[in-house]
């Protein structure tokens, strides 16, 4: 989604300061929202047009994250991220903000976190993913069983069964 929660502006302010660091880098962000319009005059602004693309909404968006390098999450909030979890299945490394549910499902792994808003953390961690991806990536593979479909609703059934017994 393309909105305020999500903290875009983090990438597009900061994305000279990536691109020093590796010149090659691109950001692809697939979604829509209520701040598309502004994105884009955001990112006009910083002249990164060439770099930075908003491909709005496609549908299972989260096959094209095959073609990515790292899946990346900079949001100021989160709950249980969707696409955080589909980032687990594709295979991919994942970078996101230390904020909300991200941290639970990464598993708490401090390699694919960072603190909010924190630039000089997030290029050391862009580096630190690249020497280990592989690891990381095997270990993302561990963490989706925990969300599949089976699971979640066995968990929702748990709680359920316990909120019930306590009435």
């Amino acid at each position: 989604r393309l909105a305020y929660q999500k903290n875009y502006e983090f990438l597009i302010q900061k994305f000279y300061l990536i691109k020093e660091r590796i010149p090659e880098a691109k950001v692809v962000i697939i979604g829509d929202g209520s701040d598309r319009n502004n994105y884009l005059q955001q990112i006009e602004k910083h002249g990164i047009t060439k770099d930075f693309f908003l491909l709005g909404e496609l549908k299972d968006s989260h096959q094209y994250m095959q073609g990515f390098d790292l899946f990346t999450l900079p949001s100021r909030y989160e709950g249980v991220s969707i696409s955080l979890i589909e980032a687990l299945y594709v295979p991919i490394a994942i970078l996101a903000s230390n904020v909300g549910g991200n941290s639970d499902i990464v598993g708490n792994d401090q390699r694919q976190l960072f603190c909010l808003d924190n630039i000089e953390e997030y290029l050391d961690k862009i580096f630190e993913i690249y020497k280990t991806r592989s690891d990381i990536v095997e270990y993302n593979s561990s963490l989706k069983e925990r969300f599949s479909l089976k699971n979640m609703t066995k968990s929702y059934k748990k709680l359920y069964d316990e909120l019930k017994s306590s009435n």
